[in-house]
């Protein structure tokens, strides 16, 4: 369910970004803190639970697998927040651009 309106939502700011929304900045930067958020939760939580196979205890998720699922998840953060950063930083340039040409900004 997190993956859709994740999925939903990135959608939606990317069009709002587009379009030079000041107000998709902090949905994005929110979502991206989420990412952060979602390593402690379902990741860290399977790296350390353990099933039966076979009679035998065995990790659900393995070093190398809760290293990549941690890098992707780490690395869609960055990216997030830098989109949110620099689409806060074009929007601030616009409005600015606008009011000097004795526009005024949406």
């Amino acid at each position: 369910m997190y993956n859709l309106v994740f999925m939903l939502a990135v959608f939606l700011s990317s069009e709002g970004v587009k379009n030079y929304k000041k107000n998709y900045s902090y949905l994005l930067a929110v979502i991206g803190a989420l990412q952060i958020v979602r390593i402690f939760i379902i990741p860290m939580r399977a790296h350390a639970a353990t099933t039966l196979v076979n009679g035998e205890p065995v990790i659900v998720m393995q070093g190398g697998q809760f290293t990549y699922v941690v890098a992707c998840l780490v690395l869609s953060a960055a990216c997030l927040i830098a989109s949110a950063a620099v689409n806060f930083v074009r929007c601030r340039e616009l409005s600015e651009h606008l009011e000097s040409l004795g526009m005024q900004s949406t």
